[in-house]
């Protein structure tokens, strides 16, 4: 079975997924949930399966094993490893409440955050897909963009690394270039510091392609 939650959760999760469309991996962002528990109630339930144990049974018989626990324990063994031990969390640890998760979330009730939330939660994910845009520029503008912030403020480099929980020479890939922050997250935290919205940031880009892709056919 996937992991248990609660079933206001469940609800809210198979809406996201059946409904609104949203895949495993971004509802799993928008209510602060396991994928892998998530996955279990969309993705899995969505092929015609009615629990995880049934799901993985059926990927054991195709590789010729009677059930998942064999195939696990002949993996085990194939590889002289124990396996991890996972820990155990009762009922209540694992039990959480969608107004809980509402609440942590900033949200007054659980309908706030999947009405108005959600928007802006889809908004971000839209305005931090940079996949349109090539790394080259998106380094090159990146790197524009913070020196622009240093030049104009006393925080140190190293000040601000340790507000987007990074590490400095990370930050130093950025600033001369040679990175950006392949992960949204990381992005998005990286935006705020610089006192961007996700909007603006992504119009930013968009706004200065045109003239960076010319240049680049010239050379």
């Amino acid at each position: 079975m996937p992991k248990k939650y609660d079933e206001s959760i469940i609800s809210a999760i198979q809406t996201l997924y059946f409904d609104l469309g949203l895949d495993y991996k971004q509802i799993a962002k928008f209510l602060s949930l396991s994928k892998s528990g998530v996955y279990g109630y969309t993705v899995i339930m969505d092929k015609g399966f009615t629990s995880r144990t049934q799901y993985l049974n059926e990927l054991a018989k195709e590789k010729g094993y009677n059930d998942h626990s064999r195939r696990f324990r002949s993996k085990k063994k194939n590889s002289g490893e124990a396996g991890p031990i996972r820990p155990q969390n009762t009922a209540s640890e694992e039990v959480s409440t969608l107004n809980k998760i509402a609440n942590e979330q900033g949200f007054s009730t659980s309908a706030e955050m999947m009405t108005g939330g959600l928007e802006d939660f889809l908004k971000q994910e839209d305005a931090m897909n940079l996949s349109e845009f090539p790394k080259e520029y998106i380094k090159e503008m990146l790197s524009k963009v913070l020196n622009e912030y240093f030049a104009g403020t006393n925080q140190t480099k190293t000040e601000f690394a340790r507000t987007i929980a990074i590490s400095p020479n990370t930050l130093s890939n950025y600033l001369t270039g040679r990175r950006y922050p392949n992960k949204p997250s990381v992005r998005g935290r990286l935006i705020e510091a610089l006192g961007l919205s996700y909007e603006s940031f992504y119009e930013f880009l968009k706004g200065g392609f045109d003239e960076w892709n010319s240049k680049q056919k010239e050379e």
